[in-house]
């Protein structure tokens, strides 16, 4: 019989449309040319009994007289019951795997050898790696009795686990053309059943009923896990979870995805598997498209923030980039609270590329990741720092962008004296990008559009041209070099938060234009007294509370007077928050969503005890 090489040897001189030598066909095969010569052999043996042979040439090469006829040949040789053909180690491991997994007894190694096609020696070495592999990845004894066999010693859940990455080796097998070999009836049974197309279809019913996104990556891992479970409920063998795991896991967006997957699969599935495939789908990282609309726990947003703090001691933040950073930490920690609650593997692949590619982000993730194992007593791991490490990466990166300045030049020197200034502007203020070289005529007579200019920088003088102007000598010097450093990045969003001092929450729009500190602090008081004013007249529309001066001007001076402790992380204590919540539970839940608009807006952390306090003065 051919091996599974020897046919690819075939099928590589029957395409070819000339003679192969020897040293291309072990190049394609990344064999050595004397296994080459020893396949040849062999294949012209095999030629002999259909009436063929390779027709070689010295210092020509290999090839085949009738190809067509000698791949006909071959299909007919495929469709007859034939032994295994040559498999490698890694499909060898896979065959074996899966030979035992669905075996219900135990498996002579002779047996293994003679399905496989190989000596018994060569099983034995691949069952010692097998057991190696099954024990490290899954904590699974390969338990050999003598005189009866090779068999699994393993519970449900394990096996579950096993079936489920070796499922989704075979659906890549499957992807590249190669076909799996069954060698025992139940592994015949397992392959019959697995039906791609059904579970991808079952997959898009639920994505249409809860919109989901699942990382390419894990999208066959969840194939494969769904089949698994299917086939082992369809066949009687089910599994009750913990039940912790059940009344926690129902919380999460997983178990929406998992309900919606089993209907449109329209088996009978118990609900606690539902749980099941919510533990697995939540490993694969599947979260619900609108997830960013759903209420966020109060105390996550502040953990993150307390994370950026930590960050911050290291590195220079724009308030962009806090915004941008907590919104990405938040919706992933989200996540990955409830997978280490749950005991969820959080595995990073890329934990090794990131440690020796950002070794110092990836010290500065650790801090962070210090402090929200201590706000939520778990142990994260480098796994979880990883992750972090890749959004200050991404954060980083975008700012570099975004935070570029846009500068015009006007010069009313010759053309020498103005390259000379934008040259000397590009190499010693860095991150801006000069636009352009015009004349003073061009910006007063309005013919230049100075729409996304940051700063004009100008060697003579140019008023009302709606644009900071900032007028520097011809041979710009050094000073002056440093009073537009400081104009256009010293007033920028970049305010740190842990600086009580400069913590000052503004759009960028405003910042562009604030002079100083105290414009940015009217800015936000006016902001948050808005946001107030507008809560005040909705709960005067519903009779919530009484319109009273007196309360009204209580409050705006509790406001006024608040929003500076607040920017320092000074804030009311509250012994009876939940009385209080309880007693007037409409009035607290609007004050409530106000001052958690003013956070988003204004970046702001205004803890939920503040709402009593604001309560206080409208009851």
């Amino acid at each position: 019989m051919l091996t599974l090489r020897q046919k690819r040897i075939i099928k590589l001189l029957t395409e070819s449309r000339r003679a192969l030598k020897v040293v291309e066909i072990s190049k394609a095969l990344d064999v050595s040319s004397r296994t080459v010569r020893y396949d040849l052999d062999e294949i012209d043996y095999f030629l002999k009994d259909i009436g063929e042979r390779l027709d070689r040439k010295p210092r020509v090469g290999i090839s085949i007289k009738n190809p067509d006829r000698l791949m006909n040949e071959i299909i007919r040789w495929e469709s007859l019951d034939r032994p295994i053909p040559y498999l490698n180690k890694e499909e060898r491991l896979l065959h074996l795997g899966l030979c035992l997994a669905t075996a219900e007894a135990p498996l002579a190694s002779e047996w293994m050898a003679d399905k496989l096609g190989i000596s018994r020696s060569a099983i034995l070495t691949d069952l010692k790696e097998l057991k190696h592999l099954l024990k490290e990845t899954y904590e699974v004894e390969l338990v050999a009795r003598k005189r009866y066999g090779y068999q699994l010693a393993c519970d449900e859940a394990a096996l579950r686990n096993i079936l489920g990455d070796y499922i989704c080796q075979v659906i890549e097998l499957n992807r590249d053309g190669r076909r799996l070999y069954e060698i025992n009836e139940g592994m015949e049974d397992l392959i019959q059943a697995l039906d791609v197309q059904k579970i991808r279809r079952a997959m898009k019913i639920a994505k249409g009923k809860q919109p989901f996104w699942i990382p390419y990556q894990s999208y066959l891992t969840a194939v494969a896990i769904i089949f698994v479970l299917s086939w082992r409920i369809q066949n009687g063998h089910t599994l009750k979870p913990r039940e912790i795991d059940q009344k926690s896991i129902r919380h999460m967006a997983a178990y929406k995805v998992a309900v919606e997957i089993s209907d449109a699969l329209e088996e009978d599935w118990p609900e606690y598997e539902r749980v099941n495939l919510a533990y697995a789908l939540a490993a694969c990282n599947i979260k619900l498209n609108q997830e960013s609309d759903r209420p966020t726990d109060p105390k996550l947003v502040d953990t993150v923030y307390a994370m950026i703090r930590t960050l911050q001691t290291h590195m220079k933040l724009s308030m962009e980039s806090i915004q941008s950073l907590q919104k990405d930490l938040v919706s992933h920690l989200d996540l990955s609270l409830g997978k280490l609650q749950l005991n969820i593997p959080n595995d990073n692949l890329l934990l090794r590329e990131i440690k020796s590619t950002y070794p110092q982000e990836f010290e500065m993730a650790k801090e962070m990741i210090h402090v929200f194992d201590q706000a939520y007593d778990v142990q994260a791991g480098e796994d979880e720092a990883g992750f972090v490490t890749m959004y200050i990466v991404k954060n980083r990166e975008g700012n570099l962008k975004r935070d570029q300045r846009r500068i015009l030049i006007v010069c009313g020197s010759g053309q020498g004296a103005s390259k000379l200034l934008t040259t000397r502007i590009r190499n010693n203020i860095t991150n801006i990008q000069v636009v352009d070289i015009v004349s003073a005529f061009e910006i007063e007579e309005n013919d230049y559009d100075i729409e996304g200019i940051d700063l004009i920088i100008s060697t003579i003088p140019i008023r009302n041209v709606g644009k900071p102007v900032v007028c520097v000598s011809p041979l710009i010097t050094d000073a002056e070099l440093g009073n537009i450093s400081r104009m256009l990045f010293d007033y920028d969003p970049d305010i740190n938060l842990y600086n009580p001092d400069l913590n000052l929450s503004m759009t960028t729009e405003h910042l562009g234009n604030a002079v100083d500190i105290e414009s940015a602090l009217a800015y936000l008081t006016g902001m948050v007294m808005i946001e107030i004013g507008t809560m005040l007249q909705g709960l005067y529309r519903d009779g919530l509370v009484e319109e009273r001066s007196l309360n009204q001007w209580g409050l705006t001076l509790h406001i006024i007077m608040a929003i500076p402790r607040w920017k320092v992380g000074k804030f009311n204590t509250e012994p009876d928050l939940i009385a209080a919540k309880a007693e007037n539970s409409e009035i607290y839940r609007r004050i409530f969503s106000t001052i958690e608009s003013i956070n988003t807006k204004y970046e702001l952390r205004i803890p939920e005890m503040e709402t009593v306090a604001i309560m206080r003065y409208l009851i």
